[in-house]
């Protein structure tokens, strides 16, 4: 998702009808995917250059809230650690959950700065996980 026309795809999907859902899972920051990708080459895997890593974390980020508001709901996972950890959702009614017992435990700043600081402020609430 580190290009607009990715966006601009899911707009036209719900123009025509479609109910796109997003589910969204992020690192603190892009040197856990330098890491990733060094430890996928060790293994005989491919390789993905620095730049690219960083300049795709940054611009997947940038365009991330205007993915969000063309679905109709989005989980949003942090994957820093070796667990996907379900931290906060969109709901198709505009809300935007925050599981804080979850939020609490990562490093959030990817998330707030993306995300949360863009959200109406009356429509953030939070939630208990199920």
């Amino acid at each position: 998702m580190s290009h607009k026309s990715h966006v601009d795809f899911v707009e036209k999907a719900l123009k025509l009808g479609f109910e796109p859902y997003l589910y969204y899972i992020c690192t603190s920051n892009p040197e856990i995917n330098q890491a990733r990708v060094a430890q996928r080459v060790s293994g005989g895997g491919h390789d993905v250059p620095t730049d690219k890593i960083i300049s795709r974390y940054n611009s997947s980020l940038s365009l991330l809230h205007d993915m969000v508001i063309n679905c109709r709901r989005a989980y949003f996972f942090d994957n820093s650690s070796e667990r996907h950890l379900h931290f906060a959702e969109a709901t198709p009614d505009g809300y935007l959950d925050i599981y804080e017992s979850v939020f609490n435990k990562i490093d959030s700043d990817w998330f707030v700065e993306s995300v949360l600081k863009k959200w109406d402020r009356s429509k953030i609430r939070s939630a208990r996980v199920t």
